[in-house]
């Protein structure tokens, strides 16, 4: 929170808007939670293992 203000401080002092700033920092988190987000997809997908081609052994049974 202190590293933003920081920012937030040589934003303005810069004469950057507001407006423009809010929106770098709201890409960028969507851009990390967007990859998060395939990250997890993709080792859930890895995890799924189809056992269903396996044969059962009848004796077992």
């Amino acid at each position: 929170m202190v590293l933003i203000n920081l920012i937030r401080s040589k934003a303005e002092e810069n004469n950057i808007s507001c407006k423009m700033f809010t929106f770098v920092i709201s890409f960028i988190s969507l851009n990390v939670e967007s990859k998060l987000f395939i990250a997890i997809r993709n080792n859930n997908k890895k995890e799924n293992v189809d056992y269903t081609s396996y044969p059962v052994d009848k004796k077992a049974n």
